[in-house]
């Protein structure tokens, strides 16, 4: 499924529409990017915040995407979150380790957990989040 939609989205970079194959059908969500924000938004939500989204919420969201606001500072604040905070206890080095395997998908290495919580006190956690966020595959070291 991702290497077809890889394959047309190369189709439609290199040449647009008409250099797709008639049988080809494109997704809804290509024609109406809000579909794609407001399903974007129902999983983060979900997994960040561990409920569904509200209304007011996807509808914030998909608003911040459509004037531009980028995807990462989107879940960035949703991590830096008083309720995303207040789901780790109000412990920031609780919110680092859930934060980094919320973000990348396993659990935080010591030295990881001790870096985001150096941003987080210095930064702030929004800063830390994005940090994590950009970073997508660990951190290098010498930041």
């Amino acid at each position: 499924m991702f290497a077809r939609s890889a394959l047309i989205a190369l189709a439609l970079f290199v040449g647009g529409v008409k250099s797709l194959p008639a049988e080809t059908v494109l997704p809804p969500s290509y024609f109406y990017p809000e579909r794609r924000w407001e399903r974007m938004a129902r999983d983060w939500v979900r997994l960040y915040l561990r409920r569904p989204p509200t209304e007011r919420e996807i509808l914030m969201i998909v608003n911040q995407l459509r004037r531009g606001v980028s995807v990462n500072a989107v879940q960035a604040n949703i991590l830096a979150s008083a309720e995303y905070f207040r789901g780790c206890q109000w412990n920031l080095n609780v919110w680092a380790r859930q934060m980094i395997a919320d973000v990348l998908g396993r659990p935080a290495t010591p030295a990881e957990a001790a870096l985001v919580t150096n941003i987080a006190l210095r930064q702030g956690r929004y800063a830390a989040a994005l940090t994590t966020l950009e970073s997508q595959g660990g951190f290098w070291w010498g930041w």
